[in-house]
């Protein structure tokens, strides 16, 4: 596989796959929001648990999605990925630091930083991309 192939389809495959699996994770979580924070909630708590693991993720899954169908979002996609992505692994690491390294932050930590790395990966190939020619720079160029 050529490296123009390579980093013109990585970053909406990126896209595409953290987008399904944040969608996943929501869609889990928004039905059954006490497996998320491990207590038991009623009435009131139980749509705010809901709202908060369930629509945050399906949300931003869907926003990967689309900026992977759609090749003049990639970019901002993957962009929008990484700061989201980037604030809850950083608050993630904060709250290990004040609160300690439980296993469960650990484990966590474990699951939310691939996605992020991958991101990460896919923006430098589309910057990569770009300085080749082989994607457009900006949306809307080519």
């Amino acid at each position: 596989m050529t490296v123009k192939i390579l980093v013109g389809w990585l970053p909406r495959a990126v896209l595409l796959l953290i987008g399904l699996l944040l969608v996943n994770v929501g869609l889990s979580l928004g039905l059954d929001p006490a497996k998320a924070v491990g207590v038991h909630a009623e009435g009131a708590g139980v749509t705010h648990l809901r709202v908060a693991f369930g629509g945050f993720h399906v949300g931003v899954g869907l926003l990967g999605i689309a900026a992977a169908a759609f090749r003049s979002m990639t970019r901002t996609g993957l962009i929008a990925l990484a700061t989201i992505l980037g604030s809850v692994v950083s608050f993630r690491l904060y709250g290990i630091h004040v609160d300690g390294a439980s296993a469960s932050n650990l484990t966590t930590l474990g699951r939310e930083a691939p996605p992020l790395v991958l991101t990460l990966v896919a923006l430098a190939a589309n910057a990569f991309g770009a300085r080749l020619g082989t994607i457009s720079p900006r949306p809307g160029t080519r």
